[in-house]
């Protein structure tokens, strides 16, 4: 994810683990998924913060804990 431009560790690790948390069929699926909180009525600037607050989250507990990002743990509680 990162050889995209502009795709940083961060975000490029949220991709990653939305792609392997919800199974999608398409690119279409994808921005769809993205695009739910939309349908709430969300403004864009109130979707992209809250797409903001699951990277920092992440990051955050990254830094604190000084581990490093393994997917597994975060769908690990979704089963």
């Amino acid at each position: 994810m990162c050889t995209i431009t502009g795709v940083g560790p961060v975000v490029g690790t949220a991709l990653v683990n939305t792609l392997e948390r919800v199974p999608l069929k398409s690119a279409d699926a994808f921005v769809a998924f993205t695009g739910h909180y939309r349908a709430k009525v969300l403004s864009s600037t109130a979707t992209l913060v809250i797409l903001a607050r699951r990277i920092a989250r992440t990051a955050w507990s990254i830094y604190i804990h000084k581990t490093e990002f393994e997917p597994g743990r975060l769908t690990k509680s979704l089963t």
